[in-house]
C-alpha cells in the first residue's frame, strides 16, 4: 500500500531489467494510485514500447484508461472529448480492445446522431428547414458511426456487438436517406 515505494522498486526493477513488462504494470498502477496520471500514461507507454508481444496486460490497462474517460465525458454529453478518449482508447495493437474503441466510438456518433434527430421530431411537420437541417446533422453523425464500425468489423469481424451496432444504424439512416 506505499505507493511512492512501490514506485521507486518498481523503477528500478525497470532499469535492471527484471521482469520488465510485470515492473512497468506494477510502476503504472502505483502512479496511478499517487494520482499521477500524465506519469502512469507515459509508463504504460513506455512499457508498450519495451515490451512487445508480452504487452497485453499494459495495453490492457491503457485502454481502460482512455475507454473510462471516454464514457464519463460521454455521460457528461462532451462528444468531442469522449470521441478523443475513445480514440486512443483504440491505437493499441490487441485486435479486441481495438475493436472495443472502434466500436465506443460507432456507439457515441449513433447515440448522438438519434438523440439529435429525437429532439428535432417535434418541429418535423411546423418548421422543415430547421428540421432539415437537425436531420442532416444526425445523418452525418449516423455515417461516422457507420465509418468507427466498420473499421471494428475489420479488426474483429466476429464480435457480434459490432454486427449489432452495424444493423442498428443502417435501420436509422434509411429512413433518412431520400429515394431518389
Amino acid at each position: 500500500q506505499d505507493y511512492a515505494d512501490a514506485e521507486k522498486y518498481f523503477g528500478m526493477s525497470i532499469k535492471n531489467n527484471y521482469k520488465v513488462a510485470s515492473s512497468y504494470l506494477g510502476m503504472a498502477d502505483a502512479q496511478e494510485n499517487l494520482k499521477k496520471i500524465p506519469e502512469m500514461l507515459k509508463t504504460l507507454q513506455d512499457g508498450i514500447k519495451a515490451t512487445p508481444g508480452q504487452n497485453v496486460k499494459l495495453e490492457k490497462a491503457y485502454s481502460d484508461h482512455f475507454a473510462k474517460e471516454g464514457q464519463k465525458f460521454q455521460k457528461a454529453n462532451d462528444i468531442a472529448k469522449a470521441a478523443e478518449n475513445f480514440t486512443k482508447s483504440s491505437q493499441v495493437s490487441n485486435k479486441q480492445l481495438k475493436a472495443r474503441g472502434l466500436l465506443s466510438l460507432g456507439t457515441l456518433y449513433f447515440n448522438n446522431g438519434a438523440s439529435i434527430l429525437q429532439k428535432a421530431t417535434p418541429f418535423a411537420n411546423s418548421e422543415k428547414e430547421k428540421y432539415e437541417a437537425e436531420k442532416a446533422k444526425a445523418l452525418a453523425d449516423f455515417r461516422k458511426a457507420q465509418d468507427y464500425l466498420k473499421q471494428a468489423a475489420t479488426v474483429e469481424p466476429t464480435n457480434e456487438a459490432v454486427k449489432e451496432t452495424q444493423k442498428q444504424v443502417a435501420d436509422a439512416i434509411a429512413p433518412l436517406v431520400e429515394k431518389k
